[in-house]
């Protein structure tokens, strides 16, 4: 056995004794407590109240440690879905390691997307609920990452984190709350990722059209891979079709946007469908799609107009 093994081994076996010792000394101490022979617990609301420099003069260095640990119990309750068990831990967690950005990101996935879906499955419960117990951990997922930037306001990671829980689509999307936490973290890292991000959002925004196209017109002046991404493509086109854009503005073509009318009919016949499922900007797109089916000859199957809806149009259709 070699010394990585070893060392695997004897951390597992101090586990183990570690968590057999627990019951009977968290019992004695009870014990003593009830003798008046021990202080009072230390509960979770006077943990909250202790400032970092009081925790930091009571632990010292061992903070982080007490973190970690926590966090194993918190893994505990994540298993058996013991969603307030498992807030009070992150609570503390957070409290003894503030400047740890993945116990935030952490935390906050699990009330923002765990805690909300398994509230969300409840079928034996009605289902206003059901729907107010996920409305709820979302928003404690989000107050969460709020606590956390007050630590680490320049985390991009965290700020995506928070645009993440108002841009999924199965979830309850809310652009409006999404596009300030995007902006925040493609200002912090001017990535191509977040920047497209900003892009969609606004594009799912009534009356922030005009603003959308201005910023996608910017980033395709700085960068113009943006446009080989095929929802940038679609969106990109769409809001050129606004017909409230000045008449003398220079407009791209189809092919220029898209390289050739195969490809247009394909991406603009799924963003068809997510400018109803998604909120997306239509603009004209419906006159291009006539116009593309009658240049392209598209068979019925692949008519969204005529045929039921099709998830994907094969390459070669």
């Amino acid at each position: 056995m070699g010394p990585i093994a070893k060392t695997l081994v004897l951390s597992l076996g101090i586990l183990a004794s570690g968590a057999a010792r627990m019951t009977y000394e968290q019992e004695f101490s009870e014990n003593l407590r009830e003798r008046n022979l021990a202080p009072a617990s230390v509960d979770l609301e006077a943990w909250s109240r202790m400032g970092q420099n009081s925790l930091a003069g009571t632990f010292g260095g061992l903070r982080t440690a007490m973190a970690f640990f926590v966090s194993l119990s918190a893994h505990g309750h994540f298993q058996d879905q013991e969603w307030h068990e498992l807030r009070n831990d992150y609570k503390l967690i957070t409290s003894l390691d503030p400047y740890n950005s993945f116990y935030w990101s952490e935390g906050s996935h699990h009330l923002a997307f765990n805690a909300a879906s398994w509230a969300r499955s409840q079928r034996d419960q009605p289902e206003i609920q059901r729907r107010t117990i996920e409305h709820e951990y979302l928003e404690a997922g989000d107050a969460f990452l709020e606590k956390g930037l007050v630590y680490l306001p320049d985390d991009s990671e965290l700020w995506a984190d928070m645009a993440r829980i108002w841009s999924h689509r199965l979830k309850r999307p809310d652009p409006a709350r999404a596009l300030p936490a995007w902006q925040e973290a493609a200002r912090l890292t001017e990535h191509p990722i977040y920047q497209r991000r900003v892009f969609y959002t606004m594009a799912q925004i009534p009356s922030m059209e005009r603003e959308a196209l201005n910023y996608g017109i910017q980033l395709t002046k700085a960068d113009p891979s943006h446009l080989g991404f095929p929802a940038f493509q679609s969106i990109y086109w769409a809001l050129f079709q606004n017909p409230e854009l000045p008449l003398d503005m220079p407009k791209p073509t189809l092919t220029e946007v898209f390289r050739t009318k195969e490809k247009a009919y394909r991406q603009l016949y799924s963003y068809y469908f997510r400018t109803s499922d998604e909120g997306y900007y239509a603009g004209n797109i419906e006159a291009d799609l006539h116009q593309l089916i009658r240049d392209l000859q598209i068979p019925f199957q692949y008519n969204p107009f005529l045929s039921p809806r099709q998830r994907r149009i094969p390459k070669d259709f």
